[in-house]
């Protein structure tokens, strides 16, 4: 975390955990270099290599520009809200006005009981305007944005799986995180549940 100053005010930033971009990397090496090792056994005898190495280069230049655009993640909280900042420019701000409810839940990472915050800012309408992910962002930022957000805060009363979490709320989830079969069902909200 670190303190910028912006007019006569401080504004608090956040950047995504240090671990993930070493994850990241260490993913696409065991993924690429195998791919890769097997194309040139296969090319190299036939003369083909040079279009390995072409789409290889191609890659490593994909690879490099997402990884310096990550670089340039971070969000940071004003005295009038939260700012969003993701790769390639994109900059979500949500004005503390604009949030109507907060849920904060635990989700099961799927690595045994392991457990990581997920927030997320609605609007009166229940539109999701602001989501942080626990496997990007640490517990301590996620809890400062919702303090700073001022919302109503609704905790789930137990951790959940992202199965339990589709069938209650799948409209907050991405697109690749929902499941066909859990969408055509009637969403039931947790503030419901935890009421039970």
């Amino acid at each position: 975390m670190t303190e910028v100053r912006v007019g006569d005010v401080r504004a608090q930033m956040f950047r995504p955990r240090s671990p993930l971009f070493g994850q990241i990397a260490v993913a696409t090496v065991v993924l690429t270099v195998p791919v890769f090792a097997v194309l040139y056994w296969v090319m190299v005898p036939v003369g083909g290599w040079l279009v390995v190495a072409a789409l290889q280069a191609l890659v490593m230049i994909i690879i490099g520009v997402a990884v310096v655009a990550s670089r340039n993640v971070y969000v940071k909280l004003h005295d009038w809200g939260v700012e969003d900042h993701w790769p390639f420019g994109f900059t979500n701000r949500v004005q503390s006005s604009e949030v109507d409810t907060i849920l904060l839940i635990d989700l099961y990472t799927g690595n045994g009981m392991e457990t990581v915050p997920q927030l997320f800012a609605l609007d009166a309408h229940d539109k999701l305007i602001l989501r942080m992910r626990g496997q990007v962002w640490t517990r301590s930022a996620i809890q400062q944005v919702a303090a700073r957000l001022g919302a109503p805060v609704v905790h789930a009363p137990v951790p959940m799986t992202l199965t339990d979490f589709t069938r209650i709320e799948p409209h907050l989830l991405a697109w690749f995180e929902r499941r066909p079969l859990w969408a055509a069902r009637m969403p039931q909200r947790i503030a419901q549940t935890s009421e039970r």
